[in-house]
């Protein structure tokens, strides 16, 4: 019995420090850039794939992630991090694209995958590889047709690319919308 105390006692307290990182998660998604640090980011990273090993078929807790993921990608891209920014945006890619069995027409799964290749479509264009983005922006767009950003990132892409034509497509898409 003394033992099963002490078994419950350390859930407990992990549970708890699971807890109080996820509170750094909550403040971080409510307030970006306000004071929210790296250590931060990484603690609720850490909290929520505690919570994802206990319970790995938890489809809340891997959005949770790829939620987490992804706002720290856009904190340390506005911390001037690219390098950093680029590789969280990949593992938020990841992440989402591993809920597609569960969400595929979801409107909030398809629309967080697309603001995701967006983003990707960007660093890709950033690096000079223009051809990239362009499949990137394209799937976005097939993703959330009615996604303004998406098709304005396209045409921005294709007309670095040459492709006037179509970029001025894109555009007018993306302001019809």
């Amino acid at each position: 019995a003394a033992m099963l105390l002490v078994n419950q006692k350390r859930e407990t307290e992990a549970t708890n420090k699971q807890l109080r990182a996820l509170l750094h998660y909550t403040i971080s998604f409510q307030d970006p850039l306000g004071g929210t640090t790296e250590s931060d980011y990484r603690a609720a990273i850490d909290a929520v794939t505690a919570l994802l090993e206990r319970s790995p078929d938890s489809r809340p807790y891997r959005f949770l992630l790829f939620t987490t993921h992804s706002r720290f990608a856009e904190f340390l891209d506005k911390s001037g991090k690219g390098d950093e920014s680029h590789q969280a945006y990949l593992r938020a890619h990841e992440l989402i694209r591993s809920l597609h069995d569960d969400f595929p027409k979801w409107p909030p799964y398809r629309n967080s995958l697309a603001r995701t290749k967006v983003v990707l479509g960007n660093a890709e264009s950033k690096k000079g590889r223009i051809e990239q983005a362009i499949a990137i922006q394209r799937e976005a767009v097939r993703l959330t047709p009615n996604f303004a950003d998406a098709h304005s990132n396209l045409a921005i892409a294709l007309m670095r690319n040459g492709q006037r034509e179509d970029a001025v497509l894109a555009i007018k898409e993306a302001i019809r919308i």
